[in-house]
């Protein structure tokens, strides 16, 4: 168990860097409800986040898992897809120069 002055300084510090949105990736058994109180905490406007479970408004935008098992990467990538993100294999990235 984490004390508690020590989530109040990781909200004190997520409020000082004034976060737009936050997406909370977590395992399809694992609930976005602590991680997503703790950014509400912070004033962070937009937190987006998949559950099954009904979370009030903890989570700005609530996305469904999907309805079959799938594996842990296309899970998330499931949560962006929600978010409006295009996804763009790994193959077709360019490498970047150094």
């Amino acid at each position: 168990s984490i004390p508690v002055h020590q989530y109040s300084r990781l909200i004190t510090v997520l409020r000082e860097l004034t976060f737009d949105a936050a997406i909370i990736f977590t395992t399809p058994f694992q609930s976005p409800f602590s991680f997503a109180y703790l950014c509400y905490l912070a004033s962070i406007p937009i937190r987006l986040g998949q559950s099954l479970e009904f979370g009030g408004s903890v989570l700005s935008h609530c996305v469904s898992p999907p309805a079959e098992p799938v594996a842990s990467a296309s899970y998330q990538l499931h949560l962006l897809k929600a978010a409006g993100l295009t996804i763009v294999p790994a193959a077709k990235i360019a490498p970047i120069a150094v």
